[in-house]
């Protein structure tokens, strides 16, 4: 699984949006009695000492007034052991409240345990409540929610609480920086009524709990601009079309490790300013990957779809992703057919494209040559992908770290072709000749037969098939030989079989049981020397004149035994005339063998035959 982007320290990890610094107590008051002050002792010596004792804070989202009071205390605890601050590990929360007038209460990492007081609630003046990595227990108040002040954290995030995320927090409509109940065992839903903090921009984590229910619609009225962090929960219902709302966000919307059903909202395509970290993973999820996604024009890295079910093909719109650089993860899914030739348009990728586990089929596309500065983790593995590795991904396959293909995949053997015991060691992409005659073949030629793309010679005469013989067959690049004479073939010629335009010799379908007309087409079969084959069948109609065209054949036009009518074609005297560069250009001349006997031919024998050489 991976892991959501790396949140910045101060992010949900402590106060002050930086994790904290010893603040000091501006107001020279006193404290209420009980209380540590380690922090505001630090600041009382760094002010002896002439330094300034003000914490060094980020840029407010807005002017806000000076704070009066601020409650600080983090237990570092890679220096500190046992006792620390004044108090020890494992000490309860305090429970004398702070004056009224603070404006931060921040305990960070300080090891309280016991639960937090609902008497929180009246102090109104807080401006940040941040509590992190305590061992807080119990529930959270209600009474937070009158915390109105509150702008710029609410920060209790890495505590064992238990029970629900009060709908009152839907009050702290001032709150512009940080939501963060990450990581404390919380169940229950989500509250619609976090969409009513309209202020809101920077992070709301409510991820590694055991929250339940939809993600609410209501969540599309946010002013996110980044961090929607509900991972490793137990969501589920369909993720609502509002998300693509949330145009503002530039990075870091974080949905993994949920249970979400349904199909991925077309709308994330509206999120336009994203450039880093959508994590979609590890969830059902079906259906397919929005071509919406091309929409995402800015997106950089992180693109996370591993692990649903989604199915369909993977869009050709991912090529507009032309500034993404590293991380495309679309693993583990049931993503089928071709890999899109468009990815390689998104030239600026480098590292980790994961498409392993899925049901891909087809060869694999040139065009990911043209990712000529990928480094590492292209993983193509477990799929169905086949043909020959094409030679411009193992160029770039050189020079990275990791590049996984092969394994789970049928490279080398001929794209859609199904193992056929009628026709053993037929399968591989090097395959130049399919040889069967004599070999007691019964059934149907299978059409996957014309996938071959090498194979020049097609020999499967005297067996005993049975069907049509596929139109797929005319894909095949034959040179030297189409034989498929005494079986027990029927229906009509293709007429497919006329792109045989580079075929030799041996045209051979004779002794069968063919009906219909002897295809036009077959007058280009222009560089055809001998055999022209096709008696003892039941072709009919006339003689094509298009067979005139057969300038190179030199020996064997037989016709005998089939039901042809008419007049025998009068271009039938050009067979042979054609110059022949096999013979230094010469015009050889037809030499023997034409038979049209038994058949039903009529009117005179054309006195254009006499031109042929063997009359001579």
């Amino acid at each position: 699984p991976v892991p959501p982007s790396s949140m910045p320290t101060g992010a949900c990890g402590g106060g002050d949006g930086g994790g904290g610094a010893a603040a000091a107590d501006t107001s020279g008051g006193a404290l209420p009695a009980g209380c540590d002050c380690w922090g505001v002792a630090a600041a009382a010596a760094a002010s002896a000492a002439g330094r300034d004792p003000s914490p060094q804070r980020s840029a407010p989202h807005s002017e806000k007034p000076p704070r009066t009071r601020r409650w600080y205390e983090r237990r570092r605890t890679t220096r500190y052991r046992g006792m620390a601050m004044g108090h020890p590990m494992g000490a309860p929360l305090p429970t004398t409240l702070p004056v009224a007038d603070t404006t931060d209460i921040i305990y960070v990492d300080a090891g309280y345990t016991g639960t937090i007081p609902t008497e929180f609630g009246q102090l109104t003046a807080l401006t940040e409540l941040s509590m992190v990595g305590n061992s807080l227990t119990g529930t959270l108040p209600t009474e937070l929610g009158n915390l109105v002040s509150l702008d710029d954290a609410f920060n209790i995030r890495l505590s064992p609480l238990s029970g629900t995320v009060p709908t009152e927090l839907g009050k702290l409509r001032n709150l512009e920086g940080v939501m963060c109940l990450d990581t404390c065992s919380l169940t229950g839903v989500i509250p619609s009524q976090i969409g009513q903090l309209i202020g809101f921009s920077q992070i709301i984590a409510f991820s590694e709990n055991n929250l339940n229910g939809p993600v609410p619609t209501e969540i599309g009225q946010l002013k996110l601009e980044m961090r929607l962090y509900f991972y490793s929960n137990k969501l589920s219902s369909s993720l609502p079309t509002e998300i693509g709302q949330l145009s503002r966000m530039t990075a870091d919307l974080a949905l993994n490790h949920n249970s979400f059903t349904g199909s991925l909202p077309t709308q994330l395509g509206q999120m336009a300013s994203m450039s880093n970290s959508i994590q979609i993973s590890n969830g059902r999820l079906t259906g397919s990957v929005p071509t919406e996604i091309g929409q995402l024009t800015n997106m950089e890295s992180f693109l996370v779809l591993t692990r649903q079910s989604l199915s369909g093909t993977i869009p050709t719109e991912l090529g507009n992703l032309v500034k993404y650089e590293s991380k495309l993860y679309l693993s583990h899914n049931s993503l089928s057919r071709a890999i899109p030739t468009q990815v390689g348009h998104m030239d600026a990728m480098r590292s980790e494209l994961r498409l392993e586990h899925n049901v891909l089929s087809s060869s694999l596309p040139s065009q990911l040559g043209l990712l000529t500065d990928f480094e590492s983790e292209l993983y193509l593995f477990s799929n169905q992908l086949c043909d020959d590795l094409p030679t411009q991904v193992q160029a770039i396959s050189l020079n990275m770290d990791s590049f996984l293909a092969t394994k789970g995949n049928s490279f080398g053997t001929v794209c859609g072709w199904i193992d056929d015991a009628r026709f053993p060691d037929l399968g591989t992409t090097d395959t130049t000749e399919i040889a069967y005659n004599n070999a007691y073949i019964e059934g149907q030629i299978p059409t996957e037969m014309g996938l071959f793309t090498k194979v020049t010679s097609l020999e499967l005469a005297a067996n005993i098939l049975t069907g049509s013989i596929p139109t797929q067959l005319g894909q095949l690049p034959l040179r030297s030989s189409f034989q498929v004479w005494a079986n027990m073939l029927s229906s009509k010629l293709p007429t497919e079989l006329g792109r045989y335009t580079l075929l030799t010799s041996f045209f051979s379908p004779f002794s069968n049981e063919l009906i219909g007309p002897l295809p036009t087409e077959l007058g280009n079969l222009g560089v055809l020397e001998e055999e022209m084959f096709v008696q003892e069948n039941c072709l009919s109609g006339t003689i094509p004149t298009e067979l005139g065209k057969l300038g190179r054949l030199i020996a064997g036009f037989v016709a005998y035994g089939n039901w042809f009518t008419g007049a025998i074609p009068t271009e039938i005297g050009d067979l042979g005339s054609a110059p022949n560069p096999d013979f230094d250009g010469m015009v050889v001349g037809f030499d023997y063998d034409l038979d049209f006997d038994q058949n039903h031919l009529s009117s005179a024998i054309p006195t254009e035959l006499g031109r042929l050489s063997f009359f001579e």
